[in-house]
């Protein structure tokens, strides 16, 4: 459960920081967007030019007054009375330059794709954004339960049958003692547990499995000791395991019979 919850956590962490990146990029877009649209509509302006400043061809020469000079105190000499000045000629009108409509046009166009881009933008993310809510979560699993303490003593029983009691009989004499001094007091252990279970409510059936493990211990116990008997005599001996193998099948009957049960 807790693995699962985990599981849940990490997929939900993910999916938020997605969420948020995407939520960047289309604030991003959106930003780019208003800047461009910014600059375009700037440089269709004109009253944005500096001050001070005037278009070209619309700017006339600065008239300059001609200085005053006192004129000399002489007498007039007789002169012929002037010629009139032919009139100055007029300066043509200057030519209007013809604007340039193509900057504009140009200017709208890439205004349009722009826009179309920005708005593919959000549709593809609100898109993205949509299919993260609708994603399924992941089913919590139950975990399984444990087994009960009844199963749990039976599999150890089926250890004590099957293997623990073969590698006694059939190793050597030390091994088997070094082995026994260590597993008695778990065998005895697993006859107790069967007793609390009978007394317990589980019936006579458990109550015959609790004493066939206390027989099979001592049996156990006997013929271990025998074997490390130099002195023993060997038919003693071979008795002593065929008891041990009589109690392990009387164990392995309590073992089926209390399985039923449980």
């Amino acid at each position: 459960m807790t693995q699962t919850r985990s599981t849940n956590l990490a997929y939900m962490i993910r999916s938020s920081q997605t969420r948020s990146r995407r939520i960047k990029v289309l604030f991003g877009f959106l930003l780019a967007g208003a800047l461009l649209l910014a600059a375009c509509g700037d440089a269709d302006n004109p009253a944005d030019a500096p001050p001070g400043t005037e278009a070209p061809g619309d700017t006339a020469p600065p008239e300059t007054a001609p200085p005053e000079t006192a004129p000399p105190e002489t007498a007039p000499p007789e002169t012929a009375p002037p010629e009139e000045a032919p009139p100055a000629e007029e300066a043509p009108p200057a030519e209007e330059e013809p604007t340039d409509d193509g900057d504009g046009s140009e200017k709208i166009l890439i205004a349009l794709l722009i826009g179309a881009a920005l708005v593919g933008g959000v549709l593809l993310i609100a898109s993205l954004l949509g299919r993260d809510k609708n994603a399924p979560v992941p089913a919590q699993q139950a975990a399984p339960a444990p087994p009960s303490p009844k199963r749990q003593l039976l599999g150890h029983l089926q250890w004590l049958h099957d293997q623990l009691s073969l590698e006694l009989l059939t190793g050597s004499a030390e091994q088997a003692s070094q082995r026994w001094a260590t597993e008695r007091s778990r065998t005895d252990n697993m006859a107790i547990q069967a007793q609390q279970i009978a007394a317990a409510g589980g019936g006579a059936v458990w109550q015959q499995l609790a004493s066939s493990v206390s027989g099979l211990s001592a049996a156990l116990d006997t013929a271990i000791n025998l074997r490390a008997d130099d002195q023993a005599d060997p038919t003693i001996v071979r008795e002593a395991v065929s008891v041990v193998n009589r109690k392990r099948s009387a164990m392995l009957q309590g073992i089926n019979n209390a399985a039923m049960s449980a």
